[in-house]
């Protein structure tokens, strides 16, 4: 059986279900809302800001020609445990890390395949997350049930293959395509194996098209008496289109603390196009030039443009250690220094959220209507949504 993360000193606000709570994960300790920090991205020669530290994720992807090479021994395993090494050298020794596979194929791995990538997430976690299927239940062709009954055998292969060795707690990985009707069955399969803490994969979608199965799996977690017990993370939530007023995208991701989430990690999806698509949009790149996408923490938007006297006219220089001359020339340090400078400042503002759920718990959304880019809607939806949950 599993240990369970441990969470303690929960705190809400009373108008949107921001949520604060001090989360113990392998003997590392940290306060929510936090932002999980790319480790694979972190280097020496770019600093961030100490006090947004605390959590870090990696993602390993293994479609099923990559998994078969390991696993039979054509690719050495010693290969990808340097680069997990290597990548761990970066992380401070007081900082959780999370490590997730990624299968990205439409057929179930073997028994070792299983083993494999169980041993990965196991050795290189804090707390060890079920592996993310991107392309499962995307398919909406043939019966849900089967779909549903294969996942849940799959998860608890996964399971038992952690368990034939484990000293650590187990993350629950939750699909967001999955339908709020069979949300309940996956939190009781999970609870039945004693796994309380959970991953919600977006797989590359926004907060609110999983409103229908975020109530169902709040309902869940209050069933369960797991609200004040539970670890919530999110992963592979995008924010959104461009807009039309502005060269930035709306960060609806960070609307996602709004949800109860603990942490919140990164976006991995990597979009395919038709090869005409893909190629138009290759041109249109090559013609404009680089372009970089930066959050600004003063309007809720992610800049995206390659226009560098624009960005740097919003960057706040006194208030990073990464310097704008990084993305002035393409280099190594200009893709790390963009999501790194994203991370910071979600980072400061899940800061300002556990100030928030302490000093103006019942009005929090009076600081996100500050924000020129948050909606309206969005946010009477989270009111609403926080309703629900009393």
């Amino acid at each position: 059986m599993s240990r369970h993360i441990k969470v303690s000193e929960s705190e809400y606000a009373d108008d949107i279900f921001l949520k604060g709570q001090h989360v113990t994960v392998g003997g590392k300790s940290f306060r929510t809302p936090i932002k999980a920090i790319d480790a694979a991205h972190r280097r020496p020669d770019i600093t961030i800001k100490n006090e947004v530290k605390g959590l870090n994720e990696i993602c390993k992807y293994f479609n099923e020609g990559k998994l078969t090479a390991f696993v039979t021994g054509a690719r050495p395993e010693s290969l990808i445990n340097a680069e997990l090494e290597n990548t761990f050298r970066r992380i401070g020794s007081d900082e959780a890390a999370i490590t997730f596979t990624v299968y990205d194929s439409l057929r179930y791995p073997s028994e070792k395949g299983i083993n494999f990538l169980m041993n990965l997430s196991y050795e290189y976690s804090d707390a060890t997350p079920l592996p993310l299927l991107p392309k499962l239940f995307k398919d909406k062709a043939g019966d849900f049930e089967q779909q549903l009954h294969e996942y849940l055998g799959f998860m608890q292969q996964c399971i038992d293959s952690v368990n034939r060795l484990n000293n650590k707690s187990i993350l629950g990985v939750i699909p967001a395509m999955i339908p709020s009707s069979h949300v309940q069955d996956v939190v009781k399969f999970y609870y039945d194996n004693d796994i309380t803490s959970f991953v919600i994969d977006y797989m590359g979608r926004t907060p609110k098209i999983a409103k229908t199965s975020m109530r169902e799996f709040v309902i869940s977690l209050k069933e369960y008496d797991l609200i004040e017990k539970s670890f919530l993370y999110a992963i592979n939530v995008t924010s959104g289109n461009m807009m039309q007023e502005a060269p930035a995208v709306k960060a609806v991701d960070l609307l996602s603390y709004g949800y109860g989430f603990d942490a919140l990690g990164d976006n991995h999806i990597r979009r395919t196009y038709p090869p005409a698509v893909a190629e138009r949009m290759r041109q249109m790149a090559q013609d404009l030039g680089t372009t970089f996408r930066l959050f600004n923490n003063a309007d809720y938007g992610y800049y995206k443009t390659p226009d560098l006297s624009l960005l740097e006219s919003l960057y706040p220089h006194a208030e990073t250690s990464i310097p704008f001359d990084n993305f002035r020339t393409e280099n190594v340090k200009t893709r790390p220094s963009q999501i790194l400078f994203n991370s910071e400042r979600t980072g400061l503002e899940t800061i300002k959220y556990r100030s928030l759920i302490k000093e103006e718990a019942d009005n929090t959304a009076g600081y996100f209507e500050t924000k020129t880019f948050v909606d309206a809607k969005d946010l009477k939806e989270l009111t609403k949504f926080r309703k629900h949950v009393d």
